[in-house]
């Protein structure tokens, strides 16, 4: 898998010392294995419900493809011990996983009040210094809106963006 532009950035930015980054919206894990390898973070959270977001405007899968899905990045994590994964909302898991968060990269709900949302939660999570990011920053769509909305120094490769937190609050 071809690292995403924010992976790259942050693998730059850091320097080769990460404490602890997050994937929200981890599916089968391929995403959220392919940056722990080339981040090497020591610890890794991986947030996901595994449900579907009824109260999302996104196509809706069924729980067996949520499942499956589940069943494939605990078999991509199997060999590793820097890692929790946290089957929670969004939200719900922001509430348990510590603050300082060096990386955190958002690729859960797509449309822009959930988008808003995840910000909202794990924006104050990160360090001064930490880079929030995520993907599919389309032309036109929910992440674009609502990250144009949060923030005004985005910066963007293909259909990732990121920022970097340069002070506590927004």
């Amino acid at each position: 898998m071809k690292s995403r532009g924010a992976i790259e950035f942050a693998k730059t930015y850091f320097k080769d010392s990460i404490n602890s980054i997050v994937e929200v919206g981890v599916l089968a894990g391929g995403h959220a294995f392919s940056m722990k390898k080339i981040l090497n973070p020591k610890q890794i959270y991986l947030v996901d419900s595994y449900k579907p977001i009824l109260d999302s405007i996104e196509t809706i899968h069924t729980q067996e493809e949520y499942d499956g899905w589940y069943n494939q990045a605990t078999l991509a994590f199997k060999s590793s011990d820097n890692h929790k994964f946290i089957i929670e909302s969004s939200q719900q898991a922001a509430s348990v996983v510590p603050n300082d968060l060096d990386l955190v990269y958002l690729d859960a709900s797509h449309d822009e009040l959930n988008v808003i949302k995840d910000i909202a939660c794990w924006y104050p999570k990160l360090r001064v210094g930490g880079i929030l990011c995520g993907h599919d920053y389309g032309p036109v769509n929910g992440v674009r809106l609502a990250v144009t909305r949060m923030f005004n120094n985005v910066q963007t490769q293909e259909v990732d963006w990121w920022i970097i937190k340069t002070k506590e609050g927004y």
